[in-house]
């Protein structure tokens, strides 16, 4: 492109005007330039930093909800290799509990059944796995089958098993069969490791033993 007489000449007023802008521009940049690189390098962490939080706040969340959703785990556990002793216990919390001042109504209330101890000893160990807070009580009978665990040890494995919550054993069996048969019984009874002996023969003291002790758990819920 051919310039005009005025812009070949170094020294006319158009040329040293284009010479003073075109500097002033050069110099503008170097000096704008590490400005808008800074401030795009911070927006960018800025944004990082959040997008950060906001997986992290997403992760918890989830996380929380997922163990809300997964969890559901029973508040009683029960074992007992009588299905019509199965029927009773239906009956007792469905039915004949009275639940004012209990911590959970009697419609979420959680109760799983077994027929040994073995299997409640299993659904203890997942339970604890969980590490929720759920579980207050156990049940357990004590003559369970030929072979199986009787109620005494199945007690004793889970207080050794970690096992902190109420825990009744629940028999028809006679207090002097159960001397005879466990020299140390009593002292069961003395270090906690059995919080009550339920007769299976009283069906009223066994529910105002059961009914008081949810209602103790309540009080140390709070």
């Amino acid at each position: 492109m051919e310039q005009s007489p005025s812009e070949q000449n170094p020294k006319s007023p158009v040329s040293q005007f284009s010479a003073y802008y075109k500097n002033g521009l050069f110099a503008l940049q170097r000096i704008l330039s590490p400005i808008a690189k800074s401030k795009q390098d911070d927006l960018k962490d800025a944004n990082d930093d959040v997008c950060n939080q906001s997986t992290l706040f997403k992760f918890a969340l989830n996380h929380t909800t997922m163990k809300m959703e997964i969890c559901s785990c029973p508040h009683i556990l029960i074992a007992d290799d009588d299905s019509f002793q199965h029927l009773y216990y239906q009956s007792l919390f469905q039915k004949s509990l009275d639940f004012e001042g209990i911590f959970v109504s009697r419609e979420n209330l959680r109760v799983q059944l077994f027929f040994s101890g073995e299997e409640l000893l299993q659904s203890f160990q997942r339970i604890q796995k969980c590490g929720c807070k759920e579980l207050v009580m156990i049940i357990t009978d004590y003559q369970m089958g030929s072979g199986k665990l009787n109620g005494v040890d199945t007690c004793t494995q889970l207080r050794s098993a970690g096992y902190k919550g109420t825990l009744f054993l629940r028999t028809s069996e006679s207090l002097k069969d159960l001397k005879y048969s466990h020299p140390n019984f009593s002292q069961l009874f003395e270090t906690n490791i059995i919080n009550a002996l339920i007769e299976k023969g009283n069906l009223q003291d066994g529910k105002e033993i059961i009914q008081s002790y949810l209602k103790n758990t309540s009080r140390d819920k709070k």
